[in-house]
């Protein structure tokens, strides 16, 4: 008898392990990662409830009060808070430095858990001299932020205001010192919806903002600031189709490894009353989608992976793109080198194709986002019965040399210099090194 409870206590303390490993194992978010968040404006218990309901990995908060930042650290740590003060100074370097150190003085007990705050929202930089005063003015908030400790997400320009390319053209002295790149991505006023047929000038234009970017040869991750329809929702079109939106863009930017997450505009805000998703189903639809996933990634500039995305076989090249048909095959191979030595490949056969390095760099982004490149050629070019792999090699020179012998004989051969008969070669002067 006592041999039988000894066995009874034993099985009964198995079962209960079995249980704690079947509810730790559901409980647990081990998913691929959500990049969905939420902008707040307006603080309230209902706000924080569906904050804690969401468990967003971005949220935005305009004029953070001093509860509740912590306590979303507290119950969710891995999420990213970026601060936004709502009352900004003059567009000047003495202006900039003010504004930083009135962030750093009137938000001081909150420095620890909201560690990176936007600048200016929406500036005007399109007329005269203002993108250059923006441009001093960001990189002396910047410096200024770094001074204090914090990060600084920078632009956050209205969608549509300037083209991809003045990025790096207009913004050489504050592109270099923000630590993110904040992009607003809305519908247009034709689409009212992000998905719609203006989408990739819209709600996507941030990946030719990116390639621009990368081209100047700055990697910097991106976060989608604010997103949304075109104007309010309300009384215009049902909140489930609002949902099914800031989802479909969920999607798109999964692809993505150098955007951090989005941020719909908005759970509650004092004068934005048509966009205000909270108390609607659009809240259970967020948290539902971000049950059981981890947040992407924001600490490192090392991307969290995302899954695999299956390509489409009728996918083709969209016509703007027609020129990048013929180059496919190299296009594949160039995307496995290096980074160094990929841009220094790229610089080369932009100048020998006749094209801008920023063409090269958003053929290399529309292929990779839409999967295998290969499904995606109408008539493709065909290849070596025995293609060489790529690996690093050991000068751009090098790697030139064997890309274009073997996918575009006769266009660089004769702009390739000769490799010497002994001794290393020089590294290349100019460009990206």
């Amino acid at each position: 008898m006592p041999q039988f409870k000894h066995s009874s206590v034993r099985w009964s303390l198995l079962l209960a392990l079995a249980l704690f490993v079947c509810i730790g194992a559901t409980a647990r978010a081990d998913g691929p990662p959500t990049k969905l968040g939420i902008g707040l404006y307006m603080e309230s218990h209902a706000a924080r409830d569906a904050i804690f309901a969401m468990r967003p990995p971005i949220v935005l908060m305009q004029d953070p009060s001093a509860k509740l930042p912590g306590e979303i650290r507290a119950k969710l740590p891995e999420t990213l808070i970026i601060g936004r003060h709502s009352v900004e100074d003059t567009v000047t370097v003495e202006g900039a430095v003010r504004y930083a150190d009135l962030i750093a003085t009137k938000y001081a007990p909150i420095l620890k858990d909201v560690r990176a705050w936007t600048f200016y929202n929406e500036p005007h930089v399109q007329q005269g001299n203002q993108a250059a005063e923006f441009d001093r003015a960001q990189a002396a908030f910047a410096e200024r932020m770094h001074a204090h400790g914090l990060k600084v997400v920078g632009f956050n320009f209205g969608v549509g205001v300037l083209e991809p390319g003045d990025y790096p053209g207009l913004f050489p002295l504050s592109l270099p010192l923000v630590d993110y790149v904040g992009v607003h991505a809305y519908g247009s006023e034709q689409d009212f919806f992000m998905n719609g047929p203006d989408r990739d000038y819209y709600a996507l234009r941030y990946r030719k903002i990116h390639a621009a970017t990368l081209a100047a040869g700055y990697d910097k991750p991106f976060v989608l600031t604010e997103t949304g329809t075109w104007s309010g929702w309300k009384g215009k079109v049902p909140v489930g189709d609002v949902a099914q939106d800031y989802l479909w863009l969920e999607g798109e930017i999964a692809r993505d490894d150098y955007v951090l997450g989005q941020v719909p505009f908005l759970l509650d805000g004092f004068d934005w009353d048509s966009f205000k998703l909270l108390g609607s189903p659009a809240v259970d639809r967020f948290a539902a989608h971000n049950a059981g996933k981890l947040p992407a990634s924001y600490s490192t500039m090392t991307p969290t992976p995302v899954a695999t995305i299956t390509p489409t076989p009728t996918a083709t090249l969209p016509s703007s793109l027609d020129e990048a048909r013929p180059h496919v095959p190299w296009l594949r191979e160039v995307a496995k080198l290096p980074p160094a030595e990929r841009a220094q490949v790229i610089q080369s056969a932009a100048r020998q194709l006749g094209v801008s390095v920023l063409t090269v760099y958003e053929w290399l982004t529309w292929l990779e986002v839409n999967g295998e490149l290969g499904v995606l050629v109408v008539t493709p070019t065909p290849l070596p019965t025995a293609t060489p792999t790529v690996t690093p090699m050991p000068t751009p020179a090098a790697a030139l040399r064997a890309l274009y012998q073997v996918f575009l004989p006769g266009i660089l051969r004769a702009a390739i210099p000769p490799e010497p008969s002994s001794g290393p070669l020089e590294p290349r002067r100019g460009g990206i090194q």
